[in-house]
């Protein structure tokens, strides 16, 4: 998996995106996950974005 995969830059910011499968959208609620990293510096963005998706990775296996 590329370790980039989630992450987007917009406006000079980091942002996780990652898009819900379609068969838990309805037990998740949201069609896509999207959450700010607080960070402008791409390393730390990477190491958050990450953690994020294994969380993610987590939420879709339950």
């Amino acid at each position: 998996m590329s370790t980039n995969l989630y992450l987007r830059r917009i406006k000079g910011r980091y942002v996780f995106r990652r898009r819900v499968p379609h068969d838990l959208v309805d037990a998740i609620g949201k069609r896509e996950i999207v959450r700010s990293l607080g960070t402008t510096g791409f390393a730390r963005a990477r190491e958050r974005a990450r953690a994020l998706a294994h969380e993610s990775d987590a939420l879709f296996a339950r």
